[in-house]
């Protein structure tokens, strides 16, 4: 393990003990945190972002439960790639959310069809979820994937939850997607983001969720 230099220590003993962590942060979490992230995805996606568009959760699991809290009810339904993220199912059933299993076959490297997607959809139907890269399969989706998955959600009035947990771990010079080139992407797609894997702390909950949680259920 690398070796903490006293100066780092320092900094976070009077971080921790400063009056100002004591007290009671905005909903959405930190704001430079927030500040930080969007200066972050605004580069990595070459598209605008501000903190107004990031929520800071505890964990991207609990990211993914506010999401399904807010876009899906008891009764209603969410699309999940099949293998699934256990996670993910677990989270929609304890909310009493239907899972929609989208079939991803090893023949086709466990990539997603949206034609297939469509065929499956029932009117129940509230969000479709993607993870790329994927756990557990690993698989990448290509852009034009995700481009095709983007257009029939906003076609059927549907959420596009995209959870890039995993997106620091493209390949270098890999293009993830385009999707947030376009303004319209606040309309239905939500971003899942995860410090802990991007910056391989495990332990350390937090994620991050663009668009802001509390303009979906306004807005």
């Amino acid at each position: 393990f690398p070796t903490r230099r006293s100066s780092d220590l320092a900094r976070l003993a009077a971080a921790a003990g400063a009056i100002a962590a004591a007290g009671e942060g905005e909903s959405d979490g930190d704001r430079a945190r927030r500040e930080a992230l969007a200066a972050y995805l605004a580069r990595a996606y070459a598209a605008p972002f501000t903190a107004d568009d990031i929520a800071i959760t505890a964990g991207c699991n609990l990211a993914f439960t506010m999401a399904m809290t807010a876009l899906a009810g008891t009764g209603e339904a969410v699309m999940l790639p099949a293998p699934w993220y256990f996670n993910h199912h677990m989270a929609l059933t304890m909310l009493g959310i239907d899972t929609i299993p989208l079939p991803c076959a090893p023949e086709t490297g466990f990539i997603p069809d949206a034609g297939t997607a469509a065929a499956l959809l029932t009117p129940a139907t509230r969000a479709i979820v993607l993870i790329t890269p994927n756990n557990p399969t690993g698989a990448i989706y290509p852009p034009a994937t995700i481009a095709a998955f983007a257009a029939l959600c906003r076609a059927r009035g549907l959420w596009l939850v995209l959870d890039e947990t995993y997106r620091d771990f493209l390949p270098e010079g890999a293009a993830a997607h385009a999707l947030f080139n376009d303004p319209a992407w606040r309309d239905n797609v939500l971003h899942l983001y995860s410090f802990s894997k991007s910056y391989c702390i495990p332990g350390h909950r937090v994620g991050a969720t663009a668009r802001a949680l509390a303009a979906i259920s306004t807005g």
